[in-house]
């Protein structure tokens, strides 16, 4: 339901510039959701409401202080990789080749970060749950948005 509600945006979003394939960039390969979605999105027969979008990029850090999550990352990004994602070493690289972001960081302390540097590019952001680590971070992560008219949502 979520990716759903995620595209749907996206699509809505971009649907006055009738662009063939709406390239999607996802930060944090330490989540299983990251991985979920890109077989979603990337599998070899896509349901119908996904045939125009696809992962074509990931940065896959992430949280590197919860040892259940940084030790997923190197088999997620493997994944990943298989599914046709090219893996960058940077946010501000993924920026420059996807359209929309997907903020899949296990660890909420990040998120504000790393949504600001999305919100900084102008592009749509689905945050993961949570929003961030506490109340605050998740007031100012909307204050952001606001703030770069930039959409953001989470599920």
């Amino acid at each position: 339901m979520k990716l759903k509600i995620f595209l749907l945006t996206i699509l809505v979003t971009f649907l006055p510039t009738v662009q063939a394939q709406i390239k999607v960039g996802i930060i944090g390969l330490d989540t299983s959701h990251s991985i979920a979605f890109t077989k979603l999105l990337n599998g070899e027969d896509p349901k119908e409401e996904f045939k125009n979008f696809r992962i074509v990029a990931a940065y896959p850090y992430g949280s590197r202080s919860i040892q259940s999550s940084y030790e997923r990352i190197p088999d997620y990004t493997e994944q990943a990789e298989k599914l046709g994602v090219e893996i960058v070493s940077s946010i501000a690289e993924l920026l420059k080749k996807v359209d929309c972001v997907m903020l899949e960081t296990n660890d909420g302390n990040l998120h504000l970060e790393q949504a600001n540097e999305v919100f900084k590019s102008g592009k749509t952001v689905f945050i993961d749950k949570p929003i961030g680590a506490n109340l605050a971070q998740s007031i100012a992560i909307f204050e952001l948005s606001k703030k770069y008219n930039v959409p953001v949502f989470s599920s």
